[in-house]
């Protein structure tokens, strides 16, 4: 399967993202890159599904689904150790945390909407799995493009299930029911495939400078009027989201032969080997730099202020040194 060095770089573009999402920026830093942090998960989804026909086509589906499967074991064992190893230091009661992990409420979370409760955040790769598996039966009888019409009314569940949810006449609802494989996996993944089917028509059309600058700014106007209603919202996905994700996507695509240079492609060749890696483990770095940030900032003050607008890099770059180590290590055991 051909690889696309500009999507790489826009996966690795996609994991700072994320781990600027889980961490706290300055406000003003905050302020500019929400309408491109919400993209970051949709541009993971969209990519994968940009590629699946390709994957389908070479006869690799059920070689991707083992492989995402074993990621998905693995980031859920590693974190689920984590979670209990953090928990058993702070003293806390182990019939309590067992009860916490098997507690109704949080299987629901886990099995139907995605997210555990030792990592939320964990929720992506669960709901890729999902999806990927949805798609491989789906598949069996209808071919895929027949779920293409409901890509807007899964988009519009999205919506009213995170950032709109208070338009519903029920208390606003948790982010698991916006964050799962059927209100953001499967519609995003069935518009990479969509884009992939009519690469040329969307690229020269959605693939503009301009309509970033467009979206970005409808993003903006959403954010504003939000914050000036009197309503209790997410600082998720919005209605420009989708288009400014989709107008992401085609601007690095309809680039694809610009990306050339030693710079694009080291960065096209992490997003490549190391993204889903370093999305499985920076958050239990960012969880360690901020204790250890924490303890050296009583001494040093200025640490903290420093760290405040450096973090998100500290961690990526962290985050892809270990991703490099574990496939040196992988490379050497096979």
């Amino acid at each position: 399967m051909k690889r696309i060095i500009s999507l790489d770089v826009l996966k690795y573009i996609a994991c700072f993202f994320v781990i600027c999402i889980h961490m706290d920026i300055p406000n003003s830093a905050e302020i500019v890159l929400r309408p491109f942090l919400t993209t970051a998960v949709p541009i993971f989804f969209m990519i994968t599904g940009f590629f699946y026909t390709q994957t389908r086509n070479a006869g690799n589906t059920k070689r991707q689904l083992g492989k995402i499967a074993i990621l998905a074991l693995t980031a859920n064992a590693v974190h689920f150790g984590y979670y209990i190893l953090k928990h058993v230091l702070n003293k806390e009661s182990v019939s309590q945390l067992v009860a916490k992990i098997f507690a109704q409420d949080a299987l629901i979370e886990l099995f139907v909407f995605n997210q555990p409760v030792w990592r939320t955040s964990l929720w992506f790769i669960n709901a890729l799995l999902y999806v990927l598996l949805l798609v491989y039966l789906f598949e069996k009888k209808w071919q895929i493009y027949k779920l293409y019409p409901l890509i807007p009314v899964l988009l519009i569940f999205n919506l009213l299930g995170g950032t709109f949810s208070f338009a519903l006449p029920t208390p606003v609802l948790p982010l698991c029911y916006s964050r799962n494989f059927l209100f953001c996996g499967l519609p995003y993944f069935l518009l990479g495939d969509f884009i992939f089917r009519n690469k040329k028509k969307m690229c020269s059309i959605f693939g503009k400078c301009r309509y970033i600058v467009l979206f970005s700014f409808a993003a903006y106007l959403e954010l504003w009027i939000l914050k000036n209603s009197d309503v209790l919202y997410y600082n998720d996905h919005l209605i420009s989201t989708t288009f400014l994700t989709v107008c992401l996507f085609c601007l690095f695509l309809e680039k694809e032969n610009g990306f050339k240079g030693r710079f694009l492609t080291t960065l096209s060749g992490l997003g490549r080997k190391h993204s889903f890696v370093i999305y499985i483990t920076h958050s239990i770095l960012i969880e360690i730099l901020y204790k250890t940030i924490s303890v050296a900032g009583k001494r040093f003050p200025a640490i903290q202020n420093v760290f405040i607008w450096t973090g998100p890099v500290i961690v990526l770059a962290l985050s892809t040194l270990l991703a490099i180590a574990l496939g040196s290590l992988k490379k050497k055991k096979t």
